[in-house]
């Protein structure tokens, strides 16, 4: 696959943002509101010293104000008639939140899996899991306004953070792209022309360390820019291969670099150029091992540690580098301003490893894939003093993908002589993707506010099969090899989205709105199946009532939604022997409640409480649903043909429930702090026949510091899953056997943060 020089890349990006700065017409009035209309940045970049967005004009002794981007501008959270969980940068550090997959501990409704160290995201029971290039998730990820369309780029490390939001049920109008299940959107900090520089330093148990740096300051009068360094390594794996005596579940190393670049260019217009990468290998979420209980081939049952392996294939590796940069130019022209957001990325993913994980060899998996996207938006969004919010919005995207992938069997063919069938396919997909969109909101009177939103989207994809490669081999002669070739399938998908919603304030700080969405996520083909036939779109109707509750002088705040969500053609991503395999589930109908507290009582004292209550099942799936029986022997029996009508969709549990408590007090000079949290989960079933479940489990996190009289430094323990729960990243059905591989063990270390 032909891949852009990083020269190239930037000269598309000069090409793009100079006519915009050579043309910007002057406007009369300042640009106050200019970056609080950019969904891509914090908002205040302002030659003062440094704010933090997410916890703006907020008393000293309240629940922060938080301010959110969900509609593509900046607003308090409490006036924006949609069910967001916002996390501020400093909450996330407290709750240890490091990476996009720990979110689940402090959101409601939502659940951040793995599927071979690729992001699995599910709102509401919607997501999906797999490993081949080209799949997007039916829950998108932003990075400062940019679409990340990759799996190995969703799971990223939080490195220089401001805030994170999660919208929660399909978001059709303004991120259409394939946002069917709801998105997370990440926001960076931006730079400052105040000079900063913090950083911090961690150990724990498992000799992990980890250090983290961040800079910002100004270049010139008009210019500042800022750059941030993170960098972990394990020493001591979670585990051992008690076949080969290697360590597993371990991170050899996680690095990640960003820096911004802020031009104040005049009063009307401003542009942000960032750029970031990242490079992680290990073997967590790639090490497998049998379920305990669960009998594999042969009647093999598994007594180990639960975060060891017994396979004798191989030991596990996956390495994901990512890059990308991007440009982010908005001009105030007086009556509205324009936005353009210009970005490319790329990455590179490789996995090897054995999902049968039995001490006799049965089956390797090996893949690698590289994606290349690059994409385009302008906007033209009203004022916010206009009466009437408006925005229209146009976005280009293409994404390019290739990878290879297979399979190496090992069996007793004969009695005298093993084999080795080797199976090896090469693969790529081009999708193209054209979409215009516009969003109002009226007020109908001084309290009732009507919004309408629509989105016509129109995707082209081209899917090439070159060939697949079968190499059957005795030992130690070949015996035969044969290479089948496929033609390319094409296909395109053209369809409208919209959003239609009522917010209604019953008191200055009380808001109630319903809203009804409509989201999709495009059609396609299943890569690794050369013939497969053409996917249908994923169609998501949602209708969503909700209140959001300041009280007793914000010393309180409840947010809580129902909603009930009708789900046609969910695209499920299915993982057999190994290899994913994609499929239309017919229809799935959802309903649930989700609520989240905050308790200010006292000064320093901050108290939260959040739950969430699904229940998503299968209206229809029969004819192609995946069933597994255990057979007497050990292993299962496969049957692809079965039905799961009725069955309780995979990886969301019903119930959770999270606890939390943060304290701080004047001791010895200078600040006490404490944080506990308690995360509860209900189980979830692994796959559609709902056999194979994670157990209802708790995870316990505490972290307690001192801030030293001067502010300059801060010292921490922490301790990270104290019960030691085993929680499953990813099951895996399989012929010989059920497998899993797990989240993190308990964890304890301590740190020291650093600000100046």
């Amino acid at each position: 696959m032909k891949h852009l020089s990083r020269a190239t890349v930037f000269m598309l990006l000069a090409t793009t943002v100079s006519p915009l700065i050579a043309h910007a017409a002057p406007a009369e009035n300042p640009v106050a509101n200019l970056n609080a209309a950019s969904a891509g940045g914090p908002q205040g970049p302002e030659k003062a010293a440094p704010t933090n967005s997410a916890a703006s004009n907020a008393p000293s002794d309240g629940v922060a104000e938080i301010i959110v981007t969900a509609q593509r501008r900046g607003e308090n959270l409490q006036n924006v008639p949609i069910s967001i969980t916002a996390i501020p940068a400093n909450k996330l550090l407290a709750s240890g939140v490091t990476t996009t997959a720990d979110l689940a501990l402090v959101t409601p409704g939502f659940q951040f899996q793995q599927s071979i160290g690729l992001a699995a995201p599910y709102i509401r029971g919607i997501g999906v899991a797999g490993q081949e290039a080209g799949l997007e998730s039916s829950v998108a990820t932003y990075i400062d306004g940019v679409y990340i369309a990759g799996g190995a780029s969703a799971l990223t490390t939080l490195n220089n953070v401001d805030r994170v939001e999660v919208l929660k049920g399909p978001q059709g109008t303004l991120f259409g792209r394939n946002a069917s299940g709801g998105l997370i959107q990440i926001v960076t900090r931006d730079p400052k022309f105040a000079p900063a520089f913090e950083g911090g330093l961690t150990y724990d148990q498992w000799k992990t360390g980890t250090g983290s740096a961040y800079i910002t300051g100004p270049l010139t009068s008009n210019i500042a820019a800022d750059l941030a360094v993170r960098y972990s390594s394990q020493g001591e794996g979670w585990g051992r291969n008690l076949q080969t005596g290697e360590q597993v579940n371990k991170l050899n190393h996680d690095f990640a670099v960003r820096s911004k670049w802020l031009f104040d260019l005049n009063d009307q217009s401003k542009l942000r150029i960032a750029g970031d990468y990242s490079d992680t290998l290990g073997s967590t979420f790639v090490t497998f091992s049998p379920v305990p209980g669960h009998a594999g081939s042969g009647n093999y049952l598994f007594t180990g540690n639960p975060w060891d392996s017994v396979s004798s294939f191989r030991d596990p590796l996956r390495h994901s580098i990512n890059w990308g940069v991007s440009a982010d130019y908005t001009n105030n022209l007086g009556f509205a301003t324009l936005r353009s957001i210009t970005a490319y990325r790329g990455s590179y993913f490789h996995a090897s490893f054995d999902p049968g994980a039995l001490p006799t060899p049965t089956v390797t998996i090996f893949s690698r894939i590289m994606e290349q996207q690059y994409s385009q938006e302008l906007q033209l969004l009203s004022e916010d003093s206009s009466r009437l919010k408006w925005i229209v919005g146009a976005y280009y995207f293409r994404g390019d993908s290739g990878g290879s992938g297979g399979r190496n069997l090992l069996y007793p063919l004969l009695t005298f002589a093993p084999g080795l069938l080797t199976v090896t396919q090469d693969y790529g997909n081009v999708t193209s993707s054209v979409a215009a969109y516009a969003q109002a909101t009226y007020p109908l009177t001084d309290r009732l506010n009507l919004t309408g939103g629509i989105r016509l989207t129109h995707d082209d994809f081209v899917y090439r099969n070159p060939s697949t490669i079968t190499d059957l081999t005795f030992v130690p002669a070949p015996y035969n090899i044969s290479t089948a070739n496929f033609p390319d399938r094409r296909g395109q998908t053209t369809k409208p989205s919209w959003r239609l919603a009522l917010d209604y304030k019953l008191a200055p700080t009380t808001l109630v709105y319903a809203s009804y969405n409509r989201g999709f996520k495009s059609g396609g083909y299943d890569i690794e199946v050369e013939n497969g036939p053409l996917l249908k779109p994923e169609e998501v109707d949602s209708f969503e009532v909700g209140t959001k509750i300041d009280a007793f002088d914000r010393k309180m705040r409840f947010n809580a939604t129902v909603f009930y969500e009708d789900v046609k053609n969910l695209q499920l991503v299915l993982l057999y022997n190994g290899a994913s395999n994609i499929r239309n589930a017919a229809s799935v109908h959802a309903y649930g409640a989700e609520a989240e507290l905050t308790l200010a009582p006292v000064s320093g004292l901050t108290l939260t409480a959040s739950g969430s209550y699904l229940h998503s099942t299968y209206f229809r799936f029969f004819g192609n649903a995946p069933v597994t029986t255990p057979l007497p022997g050990g292993g299962n029996n496969v049957n692809p043909s079965g039905n799961d009508t009725g069955n309780q969709t995979p990886r969301q549990p019903e119930k959770t429930l999270t606890l939390s408590a943060n304290y701080e007090h004047p001791f010895a000079g200078g600040k006490l702090g404490f944080n506990g949290s308690w995360f509860w989960s209900d189980k979830w079933y692994s796959d559609p026949d709902d056999r194979l479940y994670q157990p209802a489990y708790s995870q316990v996190g505490v972290e307690a510091s001192w801030t030293d009289p001067s502010g300059h430094f801060r010292y921490r323990i922490f301790g990270h899953n104290l019960a030691n729960a085993a929680v499953t990243a990813q099951f895996g059905e399989l012929s010989n056997g059920d497998v899993r591989s797990l989240t993190e063990p308990r964890t304890i270390g301590g740190g020291i943060d650093f600000k100046f």
